[in-house]
């Protein structure tokens, strides 16, 4: 069934059509606009009419887009119904007939044009004009497929619509709409197709624009010449006379007569026109405003009521304000000029009781200072120097004229007493509360006392020292004067060291109790000068001296000596200059001490026979317990050095490696572990390049005079370097090394490690080469088992013998496992030369067997190894 469009507006409310010429005015006044000579349809979503072209098109073509596009008669669509004899280009687009209805889909100017492309053509223009036999008809962009076009789909262009596009609109939407209102401020808006009223409103203002100007002057006036002669043309008067006019009228004689009183009749019709416009403007303009005035001539008696009422509450509030001011105000102003009165009797009276105190300030300070009351002086001068100071018109006094000055000489004489008597009050230990008065009466006077008890402290220090030394000079009868290098060239070490101990403690009791006394006084002064550290350090300082006098006594120490000497270094005197001292002789201590125990390891290293000890002393044990702490010994044999729950098999090197790494040990502290950590690092890095020159280097011929070096001597190197490997991680942490020096640790374990494998590869080879060598002479032939194989047995046994018990089991097997390995494919490539395979039927093969058997069953009966057949066959 079809519908109707021009039945009702889509976008007007309440708006129906009967006619479709209505719908048509319609749209050409609401929904259509006129810019030049163009029309634009704004019939559609936002004002946009998405058939016609936003320039606009003529009038005609506007006439026959509303017929063709928004009257019309809906119908479905079906492209097989659409024929094909309707011009694109033509304004009268639908063809309505009893039967049907024709509706062109080719491309138009006012129509949709996205229906029709060039890929809805028929045939392909390619083809059709390279074949020139082809007949080419007028029109063959047509809407039937031609038989030789090869389809092409169309892209879809849809796209999916999401919030990031919708901002993007807004953005670029926003944008073009602030364009738009800086350009419309400039450029001509176009109106809309007026209405009914506009175009009257329009039509009655051009008649008042018709009305000349000289009307509108309030000087009209037509008794004038000029102005007549304005309003009515000179040429027009001249030439007609009212008497005349009448009779040319009637006779109409004349054409040219009667041409004149035609204008005449035109001039006044005009007038009169002109007239009646001005008329209906006024009628109009009073009839707008005559609301106004009835308003306000009805307000006026409103507003004359109400000021009437304003002026006879301002006239009651006036007597009442009157009234007030006579019962309120003037009673209180006379109190406030009473108060300001008895003020001034006050400030009078006050000023007389400053006058007396002032001049009671002298006499009162001098019987304070008799009665030694430095406190109590120094704030009566300082109450009266504030009296002076906030009352400048006492100062204008004669009686008071000399009391300031005289004052500040108090303060000076004060001055003096209090710092000569603070300091004699500091080193002789008299009342607290009479020290505590005299430091806040110093702090008061901003005197620099404490450098003054400093000193005093630095001359008790120097006198202690110079007392200690006199008495060993006058035991050795030397001149008590004399310098103390001098002195400690004479004194032996051992003394030496004696009257250092009992110095620096006498020293020591001496620097504690004089920052005892400091700091009693510093919790009752303010002043930021009291610091311990000039005490301390001036006791460093004469440490320091004592200490550096005889370079010698550090190269003669012990450990023990050491020990004893560190001992009695005790804070606050150990520091400073003192320490830095101490640090340095620590140093040559233990450089010393370290050459020698490292020459004394190298030495008995280079006369080691490598024989293993058949008892380890309880001495040694207790070493290694105390670098292992976890280390569990109960129940154990002493024929073994335990480390980490575990034996290991030693020499005489191995324990005096042990016993010097738990000197290092001892020794570990705050000044001594970072050089006893190189120290370690030093000792066991020349032991282990020493034990590799020796052995593996095979250095050990020449200089220790061993014939040979054996297999058991290579098992006891490998189980030295297992236990120092142990050894290695505590002794890390005794030493708490610096961060930056763990690499130089993690370096020694790999060495040693490394070392280990060197050693044990040294023990396979040398296993292996007896064997290969005993295997040269066998031969496949009876007697079994062959000599060859009964030489092998005793050699395996020897060596088995040589490293187990002196290696750890896992070390043995390894061993073990790649000798057997090894000695396995030098027989496998014996017997592929020979041709044996795996096969009874083989007599070869059969004395094979037998060998392996004799072999298997000697040496598997020995704890830790593996068959030879296995690793024969397997290969």
């Amino acid at each position: 069934m079809p519908v109707n469009d021009w039945e009702k507006c889509r976008f007007c409310i309440n708006k129906s059509f009967k006619r479709a010429e209505d719908f048509t005015f319609h749209l050409r006044d609401s929904h259509c606009t006129r810019e030049g000579g163009s029309y634009v349809c704004h019939y559609g979503r936002n004002q946009v009419c998405t058939s016609l072209p936003l320039e606009g098109v003529s009038d005609t073509d506007y006439a026959a887009h509303v017929m063709r596009d928004h009257v019309s008669i809906s119908f479905p669509r079906d492209h097989k119904s659409i024929p094909f004899n309707v011009d694109p280009f033509s304004p009268t687009d639908f063809v309505k007939s009893d039967d049907e209805t024709s509706v062109t889909s080719q491309p138009s100017v006012v129509t949709d044009q996205k229906k029709w492309g060039v890929l809805n053509a028929t045939v392909n223009l390619a083809s059709l004009l390279n074949d020139p036999t082809r007949h080419r008809s007028q029109h063959f962009f047509t809407q039937d497929w031609g038989p030789e076009f090869v389809p092409q789909s169309i892209q879809d262009r849809s796209i999916d619509i999401n919030l990031s596009l919708i901002r993007n609109y807004q953005r670029h939407a926003s944008e073009r709409l602030s364009t738009h209102i800086k350009q419309a401020e400039h450029c001509p808006v176009s109106q809309p197709a007026p209405s009914v009223e506009r175009s009257r409103l329009l039509r009655q203002r051009e008649q008042l624009a018709k009305v000349g100007n000289v009307f509108y002057k309030t000087s009209f006036d037509l008794s004038s010449c000029e102005l007549f002669n304005l309003v009515y043309p000179d040429d027009l008067l001249s030439s007609i006379s009212s008497k005349h006019i009448e009779s040319k009228m009637e006779t109409a004689q004349n054409q040219h007569q009667a041409e004149l009183i035609q204008k005449f009749s035109i001039t006044q019709e005009k007038l009169t026109q002109q007239l009646d416009a001005v008329e209906i403007e006024l009628s109009q303009q009073i009839s707008s405003r005559t609301s106004f005035l009835f308003t306000a001539l009805t307000s006026h008696d409103t507003l004359r009521s109400d000021i009437a009422r304003t002026a006879a509450a301002v006239k009651a509030t006036r007597s009442k304000m009157s009234e007030s001011a006579e019962l309120c105000v003037i009673p209180f102003c006379n109190v406030i000029s009473a108060i300001r009165k008895r003020e001034r009797l006050r400030s009078v009276a006050r000023m007389l009781h400053l006058i007396s105190a002032a001049s009671r300030a002298q006499p009162g300070v001098q019987s304070l200072l008799s009665c030694g009351d430095y406190l109590g002086a120094l704030e009566l001068i300082v109450c009266a120097c504030e009296v002076l100071t906030e009352t400048p018109k006492l100062s204008q006094l004669r009686c008071l004229a000399f009391l300031p000055s005289q004052l500040s000489e108090l303060r000076c004489l004060i001055s003096r007493l209090v710092r000569a008597e603070l300091t004699t009050s500091l080193r002789s230990d008299e009342n607290d509360e009479k020290v505590r008065s005299l430091v806040v009466a110093a702090d008061s006077l901003g005197e620099a006392w404490a450098e003054d008890y400093i000193s005093e402290c630095k001359f008790t220090f120097t006198a202690l020292i110079k007392h200690e030394l006199a008495t060993v000079a006058s035991e050795l009868d030397v001149d008590v004067d004399v310098e103390i290098k001098s002195l400690a060239s004479r004194v032996p070490c051992h003394k030496w060291q004696q009257l250092i101990e009992e110095i620096t403690q006498k020293l020591n009791i001496e620097l504690k109790k004089s920052i005892d006394r400091l700091r009693f006084v510093r919790n009752t002064s303010e002043s930021d000068t009291l610091s311990e550290g000039a005490l301390c350090k001036s006791a460093q300082d004469q440490a320091a001296k004592l200490l550096s006098a005889k370079l010698e006594l550090w190269s003669q120490l012990g450990p023990k000596e050491y020990r004893q000497l560190e001992g009695s270094m005790e804070l606050p005197l150990f520091g400073g200059t003192m320490r830095t001292t101490w640090s340095r002789g620590v140093q040559r201590f233990l450089n010393k001490w370290h050459s020698e125990r490292r020459g004394e390891l190298i030495l008995l290293l280079e006369s080691e026979r490598w024989r293993r000890v058949d008892s380890v002393a309880p001495e040694f044990q207790a070493i290694a317990n105390t670098l292992l702490p976890s280390n569990n010994v109960e129940n154990q044999s002493n024929s073994f050095l335990y480390a980490a729950g575990e034996g290991y098999a030693s020499v005489n090197t191995t324990l005096l490696l042990i016993k010097i790494l738990g000197e290092y040990a001892r020794l570990s502290g705050p000044f001594t572990a970072a050089s006893l950590a190189v120290h370690t690092r030093d000792l066991l890095c020349a032991f282990n390049a020493r034990c590799s020159e020796l052995l593996l280097g095979g250095v050990a011929l020449q200089v220790v005079g061993m014939k040979v070096i054996s297999s058991r001597c290579l098992a006891l190197c490998a189980r030295t370097l297992q236990l120092v490997t142990v050894i290695i991680p505590p002794l890390r942490s005794i030493f708490d090394d610096a961060p930056s020096m763990q690499s130089s640790w993690d370096n020694l374990v790999w060495d040693y490690k490394k070392h280990l494998n060197n050693v044990l590869e040294k023990l396979i080879m040398i296993a292996v080469s007896c064997l290969v060598q005993s295997l040269t002479s066998w031969d496949l032939k009876p007697p079994q088992p062959s000599c060859a194989f009964q030489q092998m047995v005793s050699h395996m046994v020897r060596f088995h013998g040589a490293i187990y018990g002196s290696l750890d089991d896992s070390s043995t097997k390894y061993v073990l496992s790649n000798v057997t390995s090894r000695l396995g494919e030098q027989i496998a490539e014996i017997l592929k030369r020979r041709d044996v395979k795996q096969d009874c039927s083989n007599p070869l093969y059969n004395l094979v067997s037998t060998e392996l058997i004799f072999y298997d069953g000697k040496v598997c009966q020995l704890p830790l190894t593996t068959k030879l057949s296995d690793t024969i066959w397997r290969k």
